[in-house]
């Protein structure tokens, strides 16, 4: 899988840690915006990337998916690879590797990337609600879904 094979789509692109155990509010935000985006869901490619340099197995990504109900989301990847391909991916999207300690849930950057149907990046995003409130977070899912609805206007 690459990006360029996503040509042709919007694709909405951030870095999750598949350790993440505690309720991880980046993913809830893409699952948000899945579903916010409905029908038009069919034009968007709603992707993450690992992290992590240690390789992650499908079934920790599977897992992942099922928990956090991003299974039940169309056009849902989690991507991992191995160090170098991922190295390749983190320098392109300036994402920095991160070597958690034992039993840490790696950093993701705290960035969306609303890429275009020609593979450029429109806007980044930033995906920390901060402290805010349920409200706050649900308008970052409507702020993501209303940049993926104007790049496919674009």
């Amino acid at each position: 899988m690459s990006l360029a094979s996503l040509r042709g789509k919007v694709v909405l692109l951030t870095f999750l840690d598949p350790a993440c155990t505690t309720g991880c509010a980046v993913a809830q935000e893409f699952r948000a915006t899945g579903e916010l985006l409905g029908a038009g869901s069919r034009e968007v490619e709603l992707v993450a990337i690992t992290p992590s340099p240690s390789d992650h197995p499908a079934a920790v990504i599977g897992a992942f998916n099922r928990r956090e109900r991003l299974d039940t989301v169309p056009n849902w990847l989690f991507l991992t690879g191995s160090p170098p391909q991922l190295q390749r991916v983190w320098q392109a999207y300036s994402a920095t590797a991160y070597r958690p300690s034992a039993g840490a849930a790696a950093a993701p950057t705290s960035q969306a990337y609303v890429i275009d149907r020609a593979g450029r990046v429109r806007q980044v995003l930033n995906t920390d609600p901060g402290p805010g409130t349920a409200a706050t977070r649900a308008s970052f899912a409507s702020l993501l879904a209303g940049a993926a609805q104007q790049a496919l206007r674009s």
